[in-house]
C-alpha cells in the first residue's frame, strides 16, 4: 500500500514540477539550465516517481541510520548521493531529460518518508487503515487520468489548430500595436494562414484577426515622426476599438457554439471578463489580451 501511495503521488509531483518549469520563464544561465526545461515541450516517463523513490529511500536512510543492517546504511541515505548526483548531471547535459520532474519527484519523496516507520527485525508488520485508503485513492486516481487522457486523444487537428493560431493571433497584436513589432505580427498571420478549414463561422472569426494583424502589422512600420500625426492617430485608435470589438465576438462565438467544437474559453479569460471596465481600448495603453480559448 505504501509503495504504491509513494509511486503515485511522486510521480504526480514531477509532472506538476514539470509543468511550473516550463512556464517559469528562468531557462537563462547554468542554474535555469540545470533547474527548468526550456519552453512547454512534451515530458513522459516515470522517471519522476523513480526520483521519488530515491527520495524516499534516502531520507529513510538517513533517518533510520542507527537501526538499519549495516549493507542497507551504505545503500540507503547519504549513500545515494554519487546517484542521485551522476543522474542530475546526466539531466543538464542531455537536453531532452526533464531535471524538473526528477527533482519535483525526489522533494515529493523525501517528504513522504518524513512519515514512514521502520518495522524492526522480529517486529509484526501491520498496515494502517490510512495507507489502505491511501492506496485506493492513488489507484482511482491512476484510472481517472487513463480516463481523461483517452478523451482527449481524439481532439481533431483542426481544432488544436484553431485554437493555437487565434492564442498566437492574440498574443501577437499588442506586440505589434504597442512595441511595434511587425515580425510578430507577420509570424501570427503565417500560423493563421496554415490554419485548416474549422466551419463558416470560426473561419470568418479567423480571418478578421488575420486582417488586424495585418493592419497592426502596417502601422509598426510606421516612422516614429509619421506616427504623431492626426491621420495616423486616428487609424491606431479605430484600430483599438475594431480589436476589442473582434474579441467580444470570439468570446461570445465560443460561449455560444465552441462547445460543437470541443473549444472553451480560458478560466482566467472569463474571470478576467467579469472584472474587466468598460472603459474603451486607448492607442497608448492597450490591454494585452489573454488567450481566449483552449481545447
Amino acid at each position: 500500500a505504501r509503495f504504491v501511495f509513494f509511486w503515485v503521488m511522486t510521480g504526480v509531483a514531477g509532472v506538476v514540477a514539470s509543468y511550473l518549469a516550463s512556464g517559469s520563464g528562468m531557462h537563462g544561465g547554468v542554474l535555469g539550465r540545470f533547474l527548468f526545461r526550456g519552453g512547454d515541450g512534451p515530458s513522459a516517463g516515470a522517471s519522476g516517481a523513480l526520483f521519488g523513490l530515491i527520495g524516499v529511500l534516502f531520507v529513510f536512510g538517513i533517518k533510520f541510520r542507527h537501526e538499519l543492517p549495516e549493507g542497507f546504511k551504505r545503500a540507503f541515505g547519504t549513500g545515494m548521493i554519487p546517484t542521485i548526483l551522476i543522474n542530475l548531471f546526466i539531466g543538464y547535459a542531455i537536453p531532452f531529460i526533464d531535471n524538473a520532474a526528477h527533482l519535483g519527484g525526489f522533494v515529493a519523496g523525501a517528504v513522504c518518508a518524513l512519515f514512514v516507520g521502520y518495522k524492526r527485525p522480529g517486529q509484526r508488520a501491520s498496515v494502517a487503515v490510512l495507507w489502505h485508503v491511501l492506496q485506493i485513492a492513488m489507484l482511482v486516481l491512476v484510472v481517472i487520468s487513463f480516463g481523461q487522457v483517452a478523451r482527449h486523444m481524439g481532439t481533431p487537428r483542426a481544432q488544436v489548430g484553431y485554437v493555437e493560431g487565434i492564442n498566437a493571433g492574440q498574443a501577437a497584436f499588442p506586440a505589434a500595436f504597442i512595441n511595434r513589432d511587425a515580425d510578430a505580427a507577420s509570424r501570427a498571420i503565417e500560423q493563421l494562414d496554415r490554419v485548416p478549414p474549422l466551419g463558416a463561422k470560426p473561419d470568418q472569426i479567423r480571418l478578421e484577426l488575420r486582417q488586424l494583424l495585418a493592419r497592426a502589422r502596417d502601422l509598426a512600420l510606421v516612422g516614429e515622426q509619421e506616427r504623431t500625426s492626426e491621420h495616423v492617430r486616428g487609424q491606431l485608435t479605430q484600430l483599438a476599438a475594431d480589436f476589442e470589438a473582434w474579441e467580444k465576438r470570439s468570446d461570445d462565438w465560443v460561449k455560444a457554439e465552441g462547445a460543437n467544437y470541443g473549444i472553451a474559453l480560458d478560466e482566467e479569460k472569463k474571470d478576467a471578463e467579469e472584472k474587466k471596465d468598460a472603459a474603451p481600448l486607448a492607442p497608448g495603453a492597450a490591454a494585452s489580451p489573454s488567450p481566449p480559448a483552449k481545447n
